[in-house]
C-alpha cells in the first residue's frame, strides 16, 4: 500500500504526522494491530530501503510529471487532491508486477495476506 501527503516542510514530524493522519487509521479499519517501531535507513540505498526508492520513482514518473502538465495547481490542497486520487488508483487499480504482488494491485495483495493470516491453520 501506497500513503503520502503534501508538506511544505521537511521536518522529521511530517513522517509522525503522516503516520497518524493515514496509515495507521487505514490499518486500524482493516483491523490490523500495528507494532510501530522506528528505523533508519540510507538513502538510495535499494538494499534496504528499494520499495520507498520504487515508490518514490512511480510518483514521480506517473503522478508528478503528468499533474504538472494537466493542469497548474492553485494550492498544495488542490495538488493533495489530485494526489490522493491517484494513490486511490495506485492502490485499488493498478496492477503490480513485482514478486510480492505478482499482477494484482497492493490493496488485493495486502487483503489475501490478510485473510490468510486470519485463517485456521491446518495442523
Amino acid at each position: 500500500m501506497g500513503f503520502a501527503q503534501l508538506y511544505l516542510s521537511k521536518v522529521p514530524m511530517t513522517a509522525v504526522d503522516l503516520l497518524h493522519d493515514r496509515v495507521l487509521p487505514f490499518y486500524e479499519a482493516q483491523g490490523v494491530v500495528q507494532q510501530v517501531e522506528h528505523r533508519t535507513t540510507r538513502v538510495a540505498s535499494p538494499e534496504s530501503n528499494g520499495m520507498v526508492e520504487r515508490f518514490n520513482r512511480t510518483l514521480t514518473e506517473e503522478f508528478f510529471s503528468v499533474a504538472y502538465r494537466k493542469r497548474l495547481h492553485e494550492s498544495v490542497e488542490a495538488l493533495q487532491a489530485d494526489l490522493d486520487g491517484f494513490l486511490s488508483f495506485y492502490n485499488e487499480r493498478r496492477a503490480h508486477h513485482g514478486y510480492r504482488t505478482q499482477g494484482r494491485t497492493p490493496l488485493q495483495t495486502f487483503t489475501e495476506h490478510q485473510r490468510a493470516a486470519e485463517a485456521p491453520q491446518a495442523a
